[in-house]
């Protein structure tokens, strides 16, 4: 509609005796709803379509910064003060302002929040007032002492009161602490001061001076603060003059503050250029066009049904007001405003079936009157109503909005569209699909064309040096490395939330930062309690009797994996040790060169505290063939694996360089095209003897899709548009390269 809406007023703007935009009023039943819609098209538009426009009338919660900062301190001050939300506000611009931190400060303390275990309550007071033991743990208290200690201790992992230190602010970070224990504090001050009720006097004050200690008072904002504060005046009037005497506590005061700053009689005001309003407001102004879009029916009148505890609803009297009778009004004056030209938009169509829907009651009675007047008999009726109302297509792309000879009613001034559909009819025709092949639920990027359309150039010669790092990394996710490193396209890893529970159960991202933290001290020996005092030092486990077994659980797994891990080191220093390799590839010299440095007297000894992962095996097979490649006496190349749940071995490999080659040759052409190796599925093939339905059940993990290999961005991208990924190729790589491995690894677990 809104998309109509621009053309038409377009079409004005180009005809003959063109109104100002000052003299365009567009009105909607619901505006919050509308605005983003209208800043999407009118706000996009190219300078050729710019339409100058104002949306004017909106809530002053949603476009009032200092109204908005407002609304959440007191949201806040009635809330248990989560994480996110006590975020969420320091972020809004007249806090941030207030307690000068900058863009850089607030990504710093969205990090020691997360790093610190901050989950929500202020401080322990807080929790016991919510029927909860009073532990600091978790609290925005506890999470600044570890802020501060690690500032006082730097990266040192000292235990200090029971505490380690977490975020490690130093520089311009360390004033940005001492901002946020600032603000931290006002938020204590105020849980304090508005937990007691307090009379209509006592509020304003207390409202005035949240105001002025949690927004910054700048000159871009005083508009915005003489509104708020009109509101709290206001507020305080209307109860002095209601007769209210006792204190009322702060939720009576946000919800009479929040429909006082919103106040809907406050409405719209003209703003020079197109106005955008409520339906409710300027309908007593005189425009030369008159514009109302979403006249569906259901949305106006409304079809609103009466609270249960409406007792005006179930006891009605003469002098009611008529909700209904108040909208046909409103409706009225809209067409009384309009001097020159109405435009009146509602869906015709369903979103379901596409079948026809009604406009709302008044656009058909409107339309009624409008036939019976204008046609002399019944029979002339019918071609009226088709001239009045115009059926636009669904897409603003349609071609009838571009042929030759269409309703003029119906043109479009979308330059870009015309182009695109001229291209297209100029296209040869696209191949079609085969039946069922648009069968799936996520077979839209399948059906789409194919990213690589054709294999890119062959790598130029800086590429031939490789680092055995960077082998690694190719065959952990070829398609990804293949993206970024070749394209230049990093797939956007998704922000996590800040968390507002403190964990009840271990996860896997606490039990690796605990083990990061505890492992240096368990290979040098230290008991069974001191690792548990150094756990619960930090805040990765859960508390109560729940965290403790389970952290007693994980601490026995450590120093049973650092008791392994430290018999096969020994107590000998590691040796490193470089090499290089050359291979000739379709007639290119490539080398291959990298350092090892966890050799020991047995061997070559690495470790990763987790379950044995596929990336693991990889790791360890690449790293043991260039061992194997490069030592001058192979048989001493053994590799070891510890893993939290076992160790995997490798013996020497005298086909080390040959099994290389091979690798390098895979790796050159993965900077070309995907390569179709995908390390979980083709493991689960090579180790359930070829099973390749177990390889697309891993592939596609039909009980858990989100969880399934296919789901990685990056492979979504890089192998759009094929049909098959789990093809012959797949099958073929999966055999080079992990078929040896499988066959060369001594691993009970598999």
């Amino acid at each position: 509609e809104l998309e109509v809406l621009q053309d038409q007023l377009l079409a004005l703007f180009a005809g003959p005796n063109p109104p100002q935009p000052c003299e365009i009023l567009v009105v909607t039943p619901n505006l919050d709803d509308a605005a983003p819609l209208i800043d999407a098209v009118f706000g996009t538009a190219p300078a050729s379509r710019h339409i100058p426009y104002a949306i004017t009338g909106q809530p002053q919660r949603r476009v009032n910064p200092i109204a908005c900062a407002l609304d959440g301190v007191i949201a806040l001050g009635a809330s248990r003060h989560p994480a996110s939300a006590v975020f969420d506000l320091l972020m809004q611009e007249p806090v941030a302002a207030r307690f000068d931190l900058n863009g850089d400060d607030l990504e710093s303390i969205r990090v020691w929040i997360e790093e610190s275990g901050i989950r929500w309550a202020l401080e322990g007071d807080e929790r016991k007032q919510h029927g909860l033991p009073a532990s600091e743990s978790h609290t925005f208290a506890d999470g600044l002492q570890r802020l501060y200690l690690a500032y006082a201790v730097g990266e040192s992992s000292a235990c200090i009161d029971g505490r380690i230190g977490a975020g490690n602010p130093e520089g311009r970070g360390a004033l940005a602490l001492g901002s946020f224990w600032r603000y931290i504090e006002e938020l204590r001050r105020l849980r304090r001061d508005w937990r007691r009720p307090k009379d209509a006097q006592g509020w304003r004050e207390a409202l005035g001076g949240a105001l002025e200690r949690f927004a910054a008072d700048a000159s871009e904002w005083a508009e915005d603060f003489r509104a708020v504060r009109l509101a709290i005046a206001e507020l305080q009037d209307h109860m002095e003059r209601g007769g209210l005497k006792q204190p009322v506590p702060l939720e009576v005061v946000q919800s009479a503050l929040g429909e006082r700053v919103d106040d809907p009689a406050r409405g719209g005001v003209p703003s020079g250029k197109v106005t955008f309003a409520s339906i409710s407001s300027l309908r007593n102004l005189p425009y030369r066009i008159v514009c109302a879009v979403g006249l569906d029916d259901g949305k106006f009148p409304t079809a609103g049904r009466a609270l249960e505890f409406d007792l005006m609803a179930l006891a009605p009297r003469r002098g009611d007001r008529q909700r209904r009778t108040d909208e046909r009004n409103l409706f009225l004056d809209l067409l009384l405003a309009a001097r020159e030209r109405l435009h009146l938009s509602y869906a015709g169509r369903s979103v379901r079936d596409n079948s026809a829907k009604p406009p709302s009651v008044l656009v058909a009675e409107l339309l009624d009157y409008a036939a019976r007047a204008c046609s002399p008999d019944a029979g002339g009726e019918s071609a009226i109503r088709k001239r009045l109302l115009v059926e636009h297509p669904l897409q603003p792309f349609s071609q009838e909005y571009f042929a030759p000879g269409a309703d003029l009613r119906k043109r479009s001034f979308h330059a870009q569209y015309c182009e695109a559909l001229r291209a297209q009819l100029n296209a040869p025709p696209a191949p079609q699909l085969a039946p069922g092949d648009d069968d799936e639920e996520d077979s839209a990027p399948e059906s789409s064309l194919p990213f690589f359309p054709a294999p890119l150039t062959a790598p130029e010669v800086e590429w031939r040096a490789v680092q055995l790092d960077q082998l690694r990394q190719f065959f952990v996710n070829p398609c990804r490395f293949l993206l970024r490193n070749r394209l230049g396209i990093a797939m956007p890893e998704q922000v996590e939330e800040l968390l507002d529970d403190e964990p009840f159960l271990p996860d896997w991202p606490s039990r690796q930062a605990m083990a990061e933290r505890l492992l240096a001290p368990a290979l040098e020996g230290a008991s069974e309690d001191a690792l548990l005092a150094l756990a619960r030092a930090g805040n990765e486990f859960p508390t109560g009797p729940l965290g403790d077994a389970a952290l007693a659980s994980e601490i026995r797994l450590l120093r049973s994996f650092a008791r392994k891990l430290q018999d096969d080191i020994g107590r000998s220093a590691p040796v490193s040790h470089a090499g290089a390799l050359e291979f000739r590839i379709e007639g290119e010299l490539w080398r291959l060169e990298g350092a090892i440095g966890e050799l020991h007297a047995g061997g070559l000894v690495r470790s990763r505290y987790d379950d044995v992962r596929v990336s693991d095996y990889l790791t360890g097979w690449i790293a043991h063939l260039f061992l194997c490649a490069t030592l001058k006496e192979p048989a001493a190349g053994t590799t070891r694996w510890h893993s939290r749940d076992g160790v995997y071995v490798l013996e020497p490999y005298p086909e080390g360089r040959e099994r290389l080659a091979e690798l390098m040759a895979l790796y050159r052409e993965g900077l070309q095209q995907p390569l179709h190796f995908f390390p979980k599925s083709a493991w689960v093939y090579v180790t359930n003897d070829g099973d390749l339905g177990k390889a697309k059940a891993k592939w596609s993990n039909w009980n858990n899709p989100a969880f399934g290999e296919s789901r990685d961005p990056a492979y979504r991208l890089a192998l759009r548009g094929m049909p098959e990924a789990l093809d012959e190729r797949f099958v073929e790589l999966a055999n080079r390269v992990l078929a040896p491995l499988r066959e060369h690894v001594t691993d009970p677990r598999l």
